[in-house]
This record gives structure tokens, sequence and C-alpha cells, in this order.
């Protein structure tokens, strides 16, 4: 009996790990779900984001984009739901009202479709925010720029 119990016991043991994947297929997929988030983060834009973009977020979707609490309200509660206040800065190259001669040199080689490096370019290193309001109740997440 204990022979057969001990059987049964070691099968149980060395099969549960028949279906794991290994140690290379989890970074792997690691490292491919990191690629993916990057490549997200760097192809968004101001200008992607509108309440259209954000009809099926969640906030889980919108922090793994790097947008952050505003601090002064962060999070609020009221009786039966939560509302979340987040904010992303971006780069705005062409802030301001003024174009410089060296700013319109890089407009037209924009507009050629050429390569430009914002950081090298010279131009204004402006930031622009996005504000977001998400309402989260009992049935649905609902979030919208503020």
């Amino acid at each position: 009996m204990k022979k057969i119990l001990g059987i049964i016991v070691l099968g149980l043991l060395l099969s549960g790990n028949a279906y794991a994947a290994t140690i290379g297929e989890l970074k792997k997929l690691k490292k491919e779900k990191l690629e993916a988030a990057a490549n997200d983060s760097q192809k968004l834009t101001s200008e992607k984001i509108t309440n259209d973009w954000l009809k099926n977020k969640t906030v889980n979707d919108l922090r793994k984009l790097n947008f952050y609490f505003k601090k002064e309200f962060g999070v609020t509660t009221t009786e039966d739901s939560v509302q979340y206040h987040l904010y992303k800065t971006f780069n705005d190259p062409f802030a301001g009202a003024e174009v410089s001669a060296k700013g319109k040199a890089i407009i037209q080689k924009l507009i050629k479709g050429e390569n430009v490096n914002p950081d090298s370019s010279g131009l204004s290193k402006a930031k622009v925010a996005v504000y977001i309001i998400c309402f989260i109740d009992p049935k649905k997440t609902t979030c919208r720029l503020s």
C-alpha cells in the first residue's frame, strides 16, 4: 500500500510541471510584453489622445502607458464610484506663437518627410499635459479628457 501511494505521489509531483513554461520562455514572453508596451508608449502623442481613443481604456491600461495620478486630486471616492484623475506630459517642439528661422528650417524638413531629432534640432523643449478623468462604478469604467 505504501509503495502504491508513493508511486502516485511521485507521479503527481513529476507530472505537475509537464505543462509549465521554461524559464527561457518566460523571459522571452516578458521581454516581448515590455517591448510592446514601450512601442505603444513611444507612438503615443498628445494629438492621438481623444475621447474616442479612451473609450475602452481602463486605469491600468493608462498607468501602463505612463499616465500618473494628479497630486491635487489623485483618487476621489463617492458613495457608489471612484474617480481617478490622471495626466501625462508630452514634449511639444512646436510650442510658442513665434517660430525662429531655425525652427522654420526644421519644419520644412519635417514637411519633406526627413527625419529630425528633436533633441538636437534646437526647437523648444516645452511640455504639453493631457488630463484624463476615469469614473469607475460597479458596472463599467468610463474615461474622458478633462
